[in-house]
């Protein structure tokens, strides 16, 4: 039996590489293999700024038999395409796992940064995670896109706020600077023509209100004028989207004399 079963896992592990190759990408499920709880950053959106992100991986495996221990018993890769074989980019984490007689429990820490492996801006979008386990008697889980996640360009905004302090009337011209990473070089440069909320907190609330909404300039710059009524703090609130983060500026206080 012993022997048998070390035939099984052999013939599984070869027939893994074997869909690793170019000419066959699909997945595969054959007897009771299964991997379970798998989450990408906590569920969260990647956001990648100038700089490293780690990003935690995790799953669960199990089968009757027992998971191969050995190399290529499991894996993940996490990717961006249409199909690994002409993935944009495919990152393999290196898992550490603990077993039991029926299941192994992996993780790994990813690290996601500009310029590698995130060297141009079309990277950002939806990636997919290809994971696979083997099963000491030879059965085999695999899937291609076992699940999807965002992994997005970092952006920052800034406020300011002039006359400070105002009198109550008066015109107060509340500007900002919307910026976002690019990854080809991990700098912050102008994010333009998007759509800025103004908002406002009276002093001593808690409660938010949307002012008033312009679209940026082709170099990042908003600017809004307000009639001063009331002290408080204003701040630039803009939406994301599929490629990059949502982001709202700090609060500045205005007080109306």
């Amino acid at each position: 039996m012993r022997k048998s079963a070390s035939v099984a896992v052999l013939a599984s592990t070869a027939a893994l590489c074997a869909l690793a190759a170019p000419a066959a990408h699909a997945d595969k499920m054959k007897g009771d293999t299964r991997i379970t709880n798998l989450t990408v950053n906590g569920g969260k959106d990647v956001v990648v700024g100038a700089g490293d992100k780690s990003v935690k991986v995790s799953f669960k495996a199990t089968d009757r038999s027992g998971i191969y221990r050995q190399y290529g018993g499991v894996g993940l890769q996490l990717w961006r395409g249409t199909a690994l074989k002409k993935a944009q980019a495919a990152i393999r984490a290196d898992l550490k796992c603990s077993y039991t007689r029926t299941s192994a429990t992996c993780s790994a820490t990813v690290k996601l940064g500009a310029l590698y492996p995130l060297y141009k801006n079309e990277l950002a979008g939806t990636w997919k995670v290809h994971a696979w386990a083997i099963g000491n008697d030879g059965d085999i889980w695999q899937k291609f896109s076992a699940k999807t996640f965002s992994v997005k360009r970092a952006a920052s905004m800034s406020a300011a706020a002039t006359p400070k302090p105002a009198k109550k009337g008066q015109d107060v011209t509340v500007s900002g600077s919307l910026k976002r990473v690019d990854w080809r070089n991990g700098q912050y440069s102008a994010y333009g023509h998007q759509n800025a909320t103004l908002q406002f907190r009276k002093k001593g609330a808690k409660a938010i209100t949307n002012v008033k909404t312009a679209k940026a300039a082709a170099n990042g710059s908003v600017k809004l004028n307000v009639k001063a009524s009331a002290s408080g703090d204003y701040r630039w609130s803009v939406a994301g989207n599929v490629t990059t983060q949502a982001v709202t500026s700090g609060w500045i206080y205005v007080e109306v004399r």
